[in-house]
């Protein structure tokens, strides 16, 4: 987001009190962290992250941890920026399809359903597609987030192994619950994808 100053004449931006369209410069300089917007009706919901400091990587001590995990080096986020609140779902991969973009590729679902379950099959050349899909029909710069910023996000201040503590359950996340991490016990082998909004959001709102 432009982080200018705000003017003051744009009201908070959220999806609950605004309808899909494209951010104008005074409502992108009002935004502030956790705001979220939709810039397109097929467009993914977007939450702003607040600029800020973290550590990068694991420490050595860190159960299961891999060699390329670190070394722990500071990192320094200098302007707030917008992320996807969800994983892109297949609605959304199928409607930049539609619109012409993404190639026309329309990857497979393995039979477990399209709609709100999260896109598979995709490579990263895809995923560079669908962005420049979005920013094609926004006039916006959408790009994929570098390894940085992703861990970041999905850090939200946190800075143990998961964002929600030292375990992890399969009310938590979908993963192969017969295997443990920490004092966590075992859970669900679901073997397949379930819903992207089917678990809490972590402390950035995503």
């Amino acid at each position: 987001p432009d982080t200018g100053s705000c003017d003051g004449s744009a009201q908070t931006v959220s999806l609950g009190s605004r309808a899909a369209g494209v951010l104008t410069a005074s409502e992108e300089r009002c935004l502030t962290a956790k705001d979220e917007f939709r810039e397109c009706k097929d467009c993914p919901a977007m939450v702003v992250i607040p600029a800020g400091t973290f550590t990068m990587g694991s420490p050595v001590t860190e159960e299961m941890r891999d060699s390329d995990e670190g070394p722990q080096r500071t990192v320094r986020i200098g302007k707030s920026f917008a992320v996807g609140k969800f994983t892109v779902s297949f609605a959304e991969w199928d409607a930049c399809v539609a619109g012409g973009g993404c190639k026309g590729y329309r990857p497979k679902d393995e039979g477990w359903g399209r709609g709100k379950m999260p896109v598979i099959n995709v490579s990263w050349d895809d995923a560079k597609a669908y962005v420049a899909w979005l920013s094609k029909v926004t006039g916006k710069s959408y790009r994929l987030l570098t390894e940085a910023e992703w861990e970041y996000a999905a850090r939200a201040g946190t800075t143990t192994p998961f964002w929600w503590g030292s375990s992890i359950s399969t009310s938590q996340a979908n993963y192969d619950g017969t295997y443990t991490y920490g004092s966590g016990k075992k859970g669900e082998d679901r073997q397949r994808t379930v819903p992207v909004d089917s678990f809490a959001a972590n402390p950035f709102g995503l």
